[in-house]
């Protein structure tokens, strides 16, 4: 699962000989084979990220680019090598290049060169046409005889631009009112072409403008009306969850167009064909995702009868007709009746394993993208564009929560989006939809705009866990709003913590009941920085919600028990000051300072991690030029009595910490988690180098002493070292480089042993994770026949062995 795009628009899209399509994207140049969707190439051309391409040509072997006005760059289009590069020092004003014509308009004149091979300009006075839109909204073509304005000959007055269509003398005026325009400069004609995109082609030496048109599902491309053209109509079957087509390129072969090559809002790159069918098709969303979760498929039927019978005590009756179903399932599943009776009708059923290893992740991608993958593959379940939505304007993100899950088979699945309106940041909009095929089920705007919103810590009867949300005017909404009731009736147990980015000021907010109404009450306040320095919060992390704690402490070397700070109130908050960085730990519920340190001379990025009683983050330590992670960890003296509540949690006995130096720069790092905590904790830290590390705990154990002693030993604790190895055998991915990481997703299977690790950014990466070695588990390379065999063979000569054993001392009693 992976993406090779940078996280920009589509700024040019190229079919060469109809063998090849090449994408410019920001600095960067692909080349994929048409057929396949394979990538041929990728090249960088500049150090900028953004540049223009004015023009390109193919020049038999060659792809000729002309960029920013400056440089023209000779390209092979078999391998990507860069044949020649030619800068230009006319003082550019507007240029573009056709057919090997390069047209110069510079700051005196209108020069036309001829490119040849090497990269030379030989000018050559060529007859051509280069038109323009004036600021006095005027046509001037510039011709070799004088300019010519075609303003006064034209029915249009309220030109807002124009594009060159890089073929002959065609150019696309677009005006508000009434569409799209194709002029021909040369015979001093317009053709109107709708609110429809438009291409210029070139057909036996003629330019043809041709505007693609969407209707019933389809797309449709045709000439400009009133143009002749010897291509006849084509018409392509769209997929219902590509979007709208925001680019296209038509492949033309023998006067016929058995390919289109289309880019859509959705960000899909695809390549269709006359018949209805996708050649290939690129979800370049998934670049850019900004929140996932990751669930179990529905249960099989057997699995679930098998669930239910163990779940608890049942009468004698049900209980028998439950393992006579769980047993007719597995028969029939053993003999594969299932198969033989199923008519094949495209994607087979998703359905849980045994053990847990299979999951649905589903992901929310700017803009507005909603979509499923499945983690056996990394193929895509389903995709949609969520209308009228935007990414919220406080972090750009979208905000994904599991309300309930697939888990239970004869109920609907529920998942929530919460993001801006698009067109009006100040507003949100909560979209309810079915996770398992993205069906929406209901969806609210919330005028005042979301300030923060959490999952309830509490259920229904049906397993329904119900979003909670408080607008900026302390408002609080309930969703779905059959739930209102249920979370008035606990509203004093839930908290909600909300933070400002660029004043780095912290608040938490209890929930009452106001004469049956929900209300927000401001508790505490925290300013984490200083406001006369211009503070930044750069992030917030909570303990994760499926992270659990097995063991309540740990055994010391002389065997007395050190217990853990388990506190799940717990937030960590990292902000930028003029002097460097300060990290904080605070009680979310009463706003209690638990921990506090600042690092001078210390940059971004900054990444923390919270897991039980300790967190980790890192920083860039600017006056030793290296990365730096730092280990807290928070122990108590005495278990927590039975007395305590989210408003008299104790403060720790003991912090221990340690720092220690990193050999590469931090994109990302989260804990593993497991099914019931039992196994060890690693830390998987996502690299700039594209290398996804498997830290054991051991080595970043904030306990590690300086000078080990026997009872030292005896805990199993090493000495510390200021630097962290990088051995590649903690490298998961080993040459599967993952580039420009955001974000590490951990979440647990259903054996215990196994921790599930999903690695998002410009690359997607799902893999398995092995903490505490496979306990509970055969090893893939186990073989059951090879046992099989040797067992029977043992039992064989066992009883071979017995009767001649026996024959034996017969024949000897006789003698």
């Amino acid at each position: 699962m992976e993406t090779e795009f940078a996280k920009k628009s589509i700024e040019k899209i190229l079919d060469i000989h109809g063998e090849s399509v090449v994408v410019i994207v920001g600095n960067r140049v692909f080349s994929w084979q048409s057929q396949s969707g394979q990538l041929n190439w990728e090249i960088v051309l500049l150090n900028k990220e953004k540049q223009l391409i004015n023009g390109y040509y193919v020049e038999e072997d060659k792809l000729v680019l002309l960029v920013d006005g400056e440089r023209i760059y000779g390209i092979q289009i078999q391998n990507g090598a860069v044949r020649y590069r030619k800068e230009l020092n006319e003082g550019v004003v507007d240029c573009s290049l056709h057919s090997g014509i390069l047209h110069v308009t510079t700051e005196k004149e209108y020069r036309k060169f001829t490119v040849g091979d090497g990269g030379a300009l030989d000018a050559t006075p060529l007859p051509s046409t280069r038109c323009y839109l004036s600021k006095s909204a005027q046509i001037a073509c510039l011709e070799s005889d004088g300019v010519r304005l075609l303003t006064r000959h034209l029915p249009l007055s309220d030109i807002d631009s124009m594009h060159s269509l890089r073929c002959g003398a065609l150019f696309l005026l677009e005006t508000e009112a009434s569409g799209n325009w194709v002029l021909d400069a040369a015979a001093a004609t317009i053709v109107e072409a709708g609110r429809s995109l438009v291409v210029g082609v070139e057909i036996e030496e003629n330019c043809v403008p041709l505007k693609l048109v969407e209707k019933d599902g389809a797309v449709e491309v045709r000439p400009v009306g009133g143009l002749s053209s010897a291509l006849p109509d084509a018409r392509y079957r769209l997929p219902k969850d590509a979007g709208r087509v925001a680019m296209f390129v038509p492949v033309i072969t023998r006067n016929t167009i058995p390919l289109l090559i289309v880019w859509t809002d959705a960000k899909q790159l695809l390549v269709l064909n006359t018949d209805g069918a996708v050649l290939w098709r690129r979800d370049e969303a998934l670049a850019e995702i900004t929140a996932a979760e990751v669930f179990d498929p529905p249960p099989k039927e057997d699995i679930e009868a098998e669930e239910a019978l163990l779940s608890g005590p049942q009468g004698l009756f049900s209980s028998m007709m439950l393992r006579a179903s769980s047993q007719l399932h597995m028969l029939v599943e053993l003999l594969d009746v299932e198969r033989l009776l199923r008519v094949e009708t495209g994607r087979p059923a998703l359905h849980r394993d045994r053990f847990g290893l299979r999951k649905v992740i589903l992901v929310a991608a700017r803009p507005n993208i909603l979509m499923a993958l499945d983690s056996a593959d990394g193929s895509v379940i389903w995709r949609q564009q969520v209308a009228d939505a935007a990414p919220m304007s406080e972090d750009g993100s979208l905000h994904l929560w599991m309300l309930r899950s697939a888990s239970h088979q004869r109920l609907t699945p529920v998942a929530a989006l919460l993001a801006a309106t698009k067109g009006n940041a100040k507003k949100s909009v909560v979209v309810l939809f079915n996770p398992l095929d993205g069906t929406e089920l209901d969806r609210h705007i919330l005028e005042q705009g979301a300030l923060q919103a959490i999952l309830a810590p509490i259920a229904n009867s049906h397993h329904l866990r119900p979003l909670v949300v408080l607008d900026n005017n302390r408002g609080v909404h309930v969703f779905p709003l059959l739930e209102y009731s249920h979370v008035l009736s606990s509203a004093n147990r839930l908290f909600v913590l909300a933070g400002q980015r660029e004043t780095a000021v912290l608040s938490g907010y209890r929930l009452r009941n106001d004469a049956g109404t929900l209300k927000g009450e401001l508790t505490w306040q925290a300013a984490l920085g200083n406001d006369m320095q211009g503070s930044k919060l750069l992030s917030l992390v909570t303990i994760p919600a499926n992270d659990i704690a097995y063991s309540q402490g740990r055994v010391l070397g002389d065997r007395s028990v050190l217990y853990k700070y388990l506190n799940p109130h717990l937030v960590a908050a990292c902000v930028d000051t003029a002097d460097g960085l300060t990290v904080s730990l605070l009680d979310a519920v009463t706003g209690e300072m638990l921990y506090s340190t600042g690092h001078k001379r210390a940059r971004p990025p900054c990444h923390l991690t919270v897991s039980e009683n300790s967190f980790v983050y890192s920083f860039w330590n600017d006056r030793f030029r290296r990365t730096e992670l730092v280990t807290v960890e928070m122990y108590m003296f005495t278990r927590n009595g039975s007395d305590v509540n989210a408003w008299s949690w104790p403060r720790p006995s003991a912090i221990e910490r340690q720092a220690y130096i990193w050999p590469d720069v931090i994109a990302s790092m989260a804990f593993t988690t497991t099914h019931r905590g039992i196994t060890y904790k690693d830390l998987m830290i996502a690299t700039q180098a594209g290398l996804l590390v498997e830290i054991p705990r051991a080595f970043i154990d904030a306990r590690r002493p300086l000078n080990p002693q026997p009872i030292h030993r005896e805990e199993g604790l090493l000495p510390y070292a200021p630097e962290l190895p990088l051995p590649y055998d903690m490298v998961v991915n080993y040459h599967n480089y993952i580039e420009r990481t955001t974000h590490i997703y951990c979440t647990p299977a259903g054996l215990e042993s196994v921790a599930l690790v999903f690695a998002t950014g410009l690359d997607l990466f799902f893999t398995r994770a092995y903490p505490s070695k496979m306990f509970d588990m055969l090893k893939e390379d186990f073989d059951p026949k090879m046992i099989a065999a040797v067992l029977s063979a043992f039992l064989i000569i066992t009883v071979v062995t017995k009767r001649l054993a026996a024959e034996k001392l017969l024949k000897r009693a006789w003698k």
